[in-house]
């Protein structure tokens, strides 16, 4: 008679973390389904959750470790003859051109990974090296930076809706029903927004009317790259009509404040964003009345020229309305297992650390190097050996054939990944690591971006495929083999996970062992509102009105008024995790190029037609979809694919954010024409 268990597990595909049941038969994973008694996403789980049996058996993991030899070809090889060439390159790397020469890159699969992730920063910080690089800076610097110039802690950047008391919510640039959100988890997104359509008004600003736009109470679509406009002109009216003494108790730089927000009149928002002047009163109207507002963005925020200053006008309107940190506007999650609550830091200014030697301009921030150095790091001879842990470099780096490139120029290039992908076609050496179901997990970090402060344990489902080693083992033994030692002493053929995750609990209110006695969510009773005010802010007052931000503001550029590029996300895919799986339905997989009826009809284009898409620094074809919910000049491409690149129309050189290294991805001036079939 077979066996048969369920395990209770987490999604690891995104930060929403959904709550899934396995059912495991004879060893073997065999169905997957929501856990119903999870307390935060209640049953609910995305096409990506659901993957996750068939993904884990799909043909493109990696069952064993290959070796590129000087002839091109790839052997298998095993992880101790792997371990000594690869030992034997970095001792080469650092000798010649010292500890920096070794980088390593985090993507989101490595940062979903908590024991793999600890340890390999650990190991880099260990060695001397600062070449360490994240996708944090791929999508989403301008949040941390503005948390911490504001409020002077940049974990303060994953900023949460109280659902269950807003009345008012604006999301701007965000698609939570697709996404499930970007640095704020949206687990069962349906439930929310109806939440918040039911118990308030729910105001959607993007420039195309999107699956979460569909289901608002409003929906305003300005010309893209416009947003500072119109929140700029907001945040003016709302502080001429705020009781001034009383913001001064709360926030410095009121009257500094003032100023900068003087030239933008609620006219020149309208004409900016080809807004009706109407509608933006009537926002500012629903504000007022309402009292506090609760407002988070997207990527399509996040990835534009005028990201931080946005970000920033975000804060300044929430902190205006006295929202932020307050019930029924905005709240922020101290984790479960960081509790910043009771473990605060000393407040930053927001200046950050010498940045990159090839890149003098931009600033390394939280202990990182902005990833859109990592070409020009190459291309100098600064870095030479490089660790990809969970991150695909071909389809997420800007400039495509320039990283290409640059990778090629390694003289080592080592991927630590679960599946086959661009970069791994590109590595000297690829470790196949264990997949998310053959190891254990807790979500570190990633805690803070949940709608409740809680975590949970995932334990191991499957055995681990005799091929595959814990990723967490590949930085234990090269700390043992270069030093430093990462496990105290501890044998790593000794080593548990257990002994590795044990260690991040020490902050929250249960062990591990309770976690693993216990399955399933936990949720603290720490409290949500109020924290940030009470122990977290420098001088207890929010700064409003930070220099740089300011002078930033008054030097944003009018954005290009043809067709642009927009970036958005598909249900099925996470930038490219399941991208190139079976799992997925292909023809639905494949992302189309989004257009307004009219300017297609202006170039000759009709649905399902290849068209062309060109800028400055590449081109790429796919085929057009018609979209009358798309504002005029919005060419929509989802990112994360390879056969249809939007990093090949971004550049490592124009458009980058000198304060936090972002490229511009959204609002880049494109064109559209016909392709070859």
């Amino acid at each position: 008679m077979s066996e048969r268990t369920v395990h209770q597990v987490y999604c690891r595909f995104c930060v929403a973390h959904c709550g899934l049941l396995i059912d495991v038969e004879d060893g073997e994973a065999v169905s997957v389904r929501g856990d119903v008694h999870h307390p935060i996403s209640e049953g609910y789980t995305c096409a990506k959750g659901r993957s996750t049996v068939k993904a884990h058996y799909d043909p493109a993991r990696l069952n064993h470790h290959t070796r590129r030899l000087p002839d091109g070809t790839v052997e298998k090889v095993s992880w101790g003859r792997m371990l000594e060439d690869i030992v034997s390159r970095v001792r080469e790397a650092t000798r010649a051109h010292g500890p920096d020469a070794v980088g390593l890159f985090i993507g989101t699969g490595g940062s979903h990974d908590a024991a793999g992730r600890r340890l390999a920063v650990k190991w880099l910080r260990g060695t001397g090296s600062r070449s360490q690089y994240s996708v944090a800076t791929v999508d989403a610097p301008s949040k941390p930076l503005v948390a911490e110039l504001v409020a002077g802690n940049p974990g303060l950047f994953s900023v949460g809706i109280d659902i269950e008391r807003s009345k008012l919510t604006i999301l701007v640039g965000s698609n939570p029903l697709v996404s499930h959100g970007h640095t704020s988890a949206w687990p069962n997104p349906r439930k929310h927004l109806r939440t918040l359509t039911t118990n308030g008004q729910l105001w959607v600003v993007d420039p195309r009317r999107t699956e979460t736009a569909a289901v608002a109470s409003r929906h305003l679509a300005p010309r893209v790259g416009t947003d500072h406009l119109w929140l700029a002109a907001i945040a003016r009216d709302l502080l001429a009509s705020a009781d001034l003494d009383e913001l001064k108790l709360r926030a410095t730089g009121v009257d500094a404040l003032a100023q900068a927000l003087e030239p933008f009149s609620m006219e020149r928002a309208a004409e900016g964003t080809g807004l009706a002047l109407e509608d933006l009163n009537e926002l500012l109207t629903a504000i007022r009345t309402n009292g506090r507002v609760a407002i988070q963005s997207g990527t399509g925020v996040s990835m534009s020229a005028a990201a931080t200053v946005t970000e920033w006008l975000i804060w300044v309107i929430q902190i205006v309305t006295d929202s932020m940190d307050r019930e029924g506007g905005s709240w922020f999650n101290p984790g479960f297992l960081r509790r910043a609550d009771v473990n605060p830091i000393a407040p930053r200014d927001g200046q950050g650390d010498p940045g990159p030697p090839s890149r003098p301009e931009l600033r390394a921030r939280l202990g990182e190097f902005p990833a859109v150095a990592l070409v020009d790091e190459i291309r100098s001879g600064n870095l030479k050996a490089l660790f990809v842990f969970g991150a695909n470099l071909v389809t997420s780096m800007p400039d495509t054939a320039a990283t290409i490139e640059a990778l090629g120029e390694l003289d080592l290039l080592v991927a630590l990944d679960v599946a086959e992908n661009e970069t791994t076609r590109l590595a000297t050496h690829v470790v196949a690591c264990a997949a998310p179901l053959e190891r254990a997990d807790l979500p570190f970090i990633t805690d803070t971006y949940f709608s409740a402060v809680a975590t949970q344990y995932a334990g191991p489902v499957v055995a681990r495929a005799p091929g595959r080693i814990p990723s967490w083992r590949v930085f234990a033994d090269l700390g043992a083999a270069l030093g430093p030692d990462l496990l105290g002493g501890l044998d790593p053929d000794l080593a548990t996970e257990a002994d590795l995750l044990g260690p991040l609990t020490a902050r929250s209110d249960v062990s591990l062992d309770e976690l693993v006695e216990h399955p399933g969510a936990h949720i603290s009773d720490a409290a949500r509102i109020g924290w940030v005010r009470e122990t977290a802010l420098p001088g207890g007052r929010w700064r409003l009105a930070p220099a740089v931000l300011v002078e930033q503001l008054r030097s944003v550029e009018d954005p290009h008024h043809g067709l642009v590029l927009v970036p958005r996300r598909q249900l099925r895919q996470l930038n490219s995790q399941l991208v190139e799986s079976g799992t997925a339905d292909r023809r639905r997989a494949v992302p189309t190029i989004i257009m307004n009826p009219v300017d297609a009809a202006e170039r000759g284009q009709a649905a399902g037609d290849r068209v062309s898409v060109s800028g400055s620094t590449g081109m790429l074809s796919g085929v057009l979809e018609i979209d009358p919910g798309a504002a005029r000049g919005v060419v929509s491409i989802a990112h994360g694919h390879g056969n249809v690149n939007v990093n090949v129309l971004t550049s490592t050189v124009t458009g980058v954010d000198e304060l936090t290294g972002m490229i511009m991805a959204s609002g880049l001036p494109v064109e559209v024409g016909s392709a070859e079939p």
